[in-house]
């Protein structure tokens, strides 16, 4: 099936990836932003990697790994925006 830009597939990667860039601003909240997105991707391509293997019979997708990032980059700016609301 050939990738969709915003399907109910690449929403769900967005959707995880961003509950868990949020979990790990407020986890480690003295983490670097870098290195925790950094992790996180790294996470996002070795699954893509994973899925790879023929004897899953999945695709690996840069489609995939784009929503990840999208997913990271949300989550990462609900958790700035909970803050400052909380400061204000």
């Amino acid at each position: 099936m050939p990738p969709v830009l915003l399907g109910a597939d690449k929403l769900k990667h967005i959707a995880a990836f961003a509950t868990l860039a949020g979990l790990v601003r407020l986890g480690w909240p003295g983490l670097s932003r870098w290195l925790g997105a950094a992790v996180l991707m790294a996470h996002g391509g070795l699954i893509e990697i994973v899925q790879a293997s023929p004897v899953l019979q999945r695709e690996m997708s840069l489609a995939d790994l784009a929503a990840d990032a999208i997913g990271i980059a949300l989550g990462f700016a609900a958790i700035w925006l909970l803050h400052r609301v909380r400061r204000a």
